[in-house]
């Protein structure tokens, strides 16, 4: 199920959007209220009024944040493309831009302090849960017209997401090499041979 961007009053939307700066931005470390609150141009205390918890700010900016990106990758899954050029579409929007990238940093930052409320729990697996389904849809579709090889779409696709959070998290912390196009590169490699994919 795509997940849609809610809407949100101006101030807690301006929160959210100075949140993904702040996460981008900061130097490496958690996202403090009061990053927020400059970017925002509000007081520390205003932005707590909305959200009562940083946890709180961090979750639904992380939320919010996906539902752009899952608009993008659902127009890919349902676009016309081969099977191949669609794989390399979405390995591409699922891994990092850089280390700095705010979307892995947060996500970072919310599983080390996961949120305590069953909604927001469920919202986040649901994230998770749906690039898989996107995954195997492609795979699948792939293994039907013969583009790709897979017996079971459903778990290649888990593995593929969970080969991928493994690349990220390299290209998160930063170490010589382990860059974003290394990463890319290096999922690519492993895909076309477990799915029997022609090189790009």
């Amino acid at each position: 199920m795509t997940r849609r961007r809610p809407e949100l009053p101006d101030a807690r939307d301006r929160v959210l959007r100075a949140a993904l700066r702040a996460a981008a931005e900061s130097a490496p470390g958690p996202v403090r209220v009061a990053d927020i609150a400059a970017r925002a141009g509000m007081s520390a205390g205003h932005v707590m009024y909305y959200f009562q918890r940083r946890d709180r700010i961090l979750a639904e900016t992380l939320l919010y944040a996906e539902a752009d990106l899952t608009a993008t990758r659902d127009r890919l899954v349902a676009g016309a493309g081969a099977a191949p050029r669609v794989v390399r579409g979405l390995v591409r929007l699922y891994l990092p831009s850089s280390g700095s990238d705010p979307r892995w940093r947060l996500w970072a930052q919310t599983l080390a302090s996961p949120p305590d409320d069953a909604e927001t729990l469920a919202a986040l697996a649901e994230v998770v849960d749906s690039w898989q389904a996107a995954f195997a849809t492609v795979i699948r579709r792939g293994h039907a017209d013969g583009s790709l090889r897979c017996e079971d779409p459903d778990q290649e696709a888990y593995r593929s997401c969970r080969l991928m959070d493994g690349y990220a998290l390299e290209v998160m912390l930063g170490v010589r090499g382990r860059t974003r196009t290394w990463a890319v590169r290096s999922v690519m490699a492993a895909l076309e041979h477990t799915l029997a994919m022609p090189p790009a």
